[in-house]
């Protein structure tokens, strides 16, 4: 059937179309980067290999006691249900600063957006999801 050429043949063929899955396969095992792992990339293999701290948006607000001391809650808890309604954790933290007016920075793990006044703090609840979205899949961010 086939002469000593064509086996040779054949076996360089099938080595020219098994070497990328081989060169691969011999990465993942020495990086254990599941990336690199041929055919065989799993949520939960890359959610080990990505074991960093859980990502979180946390508003920081900046307030005036001396003026805003009755309206802090009320804003703080409409900021808490800006988030519900998009359906994202958010952390609010509270930083009494005499003098000054109410401003919100939100950090979105590495990333922080802000300062916003407080009448245009639903500005950085959209760029904050927005950017919450880019780290975190629709759909896995559940409190």
């Amino acid at each position: 059937m086939f002469s000593q050429r064509g086996y040779r043949m054949l076996a360089a063929i099938i080595g020219i179309v098994a070497m990328p899955t081989a060169v691969a396969l011999v990465w993942y095992y020495i990086t254990q980067d599941p990336t690199m792992r041929p055919l065989g990339i799993s949520k939960a293999a890359l959610q080990q290999y990505e074991s960093g701290p859980p990502l979180e948006i946390v508003a920081h607000v900046s307030w005036n006691p001396l003026t805003d001391a009755q309206l802090i809650e009320p804003f703080t808890n409409a900021l808490r249900g800006a988030f519900e309604a998009k359906g994202v954790p958010v952390r609010v933290e509270l930083l009494a600063t005499p003098g000054q007016a109410t401003t919100v920075v939100y950090d979105i793990g590495v990333s922080h957006l802000g300062p916003y006044p407080k009448f245009q703090a639903v500005n950085g609840v959209v760029a904050a999801v927005e950017a919450y979205r880019m780290n975190v899949p629709f759909g896995t961010d559940t409190p």
